[in-house]
């Protein structure tokens, strides 16, 4: 018979950050969601800034997109690993991390990327390719999201045990 450890806000950042650069084993839900709900949070009030007009330098602004794609990546580990506790490959991160790597010339040349997307919009001609894309990597992204929302198996795997569940002894069997 398996049981959920319970497991704190507190302690799954903790784990998380313990574990940042680490792609092995297993981690929970609440290791990934945790920090990720407060990554959304810094980067809602980051774009906030940006729409209202707060952020005008150039400088600031590659910045703030530089941070925000940094800190995306830094949730890689933790999003394969969360991936294993369901029994897996880490390789299935690529549902959720190819549109990241499409924003790539956002970095490069944001006001080039921008023009472009404008002219796909303004300018319907044949944009079959173009949302094409964009639908595909939707579809990506909550396939993606719904991976990470699945409980992890209870049973060990051949990642390691699970990080939730323990296995504790039946009640009914006596002790020796």
């Amino acid at each position: 018979m398996y049981q959920a450890i319970n497991i704190t806000f507190k302690d799954a950042v903790a784990a998380w950050a313990h574990k940042l650069f680490c792609f092995k084993g297993r981690a929970r839900r609440a290791e990934y969601w945790y920090p990720y709900i407060m990554f959304y949070i810094f980067t809602l009030i980051g774009n906030a800034l940006l729409n209202t007009g707060a952020i005008k330098s150039v400088g600031l602004l590659m910045a703030f997109f530089a941070v925000e794609f940094i800190g995306i990546l830094l949730f890689l580990p933790v999003a394969v690993r969360r991936l294993h506790d369901i029994g897996l490959s880490g390789l299935w991160s690529i549902l959720g991390y190819l549109p990241v790597a499409a924003c790539i010339p956002l970095l490069i040349n944001p006001q080039r990327f921008f023009q472009y997307i404008v002219m796909q919009i303004a300018f319907p001609g044949d944009n079959t390719l173009f949302w094409t894309i964009c639908i595909a990597f939707s579809v990506m992204n909550v396939a993606f999201i719904i991976l990470l929302l699945i409980d992890g198996k209870k049973e060990q795997n051949k990642y390691g045990n699970s990080p939730k569940y323990v296995f504790a002894a039946d009640a009914d069997e006596p002790s020796t």
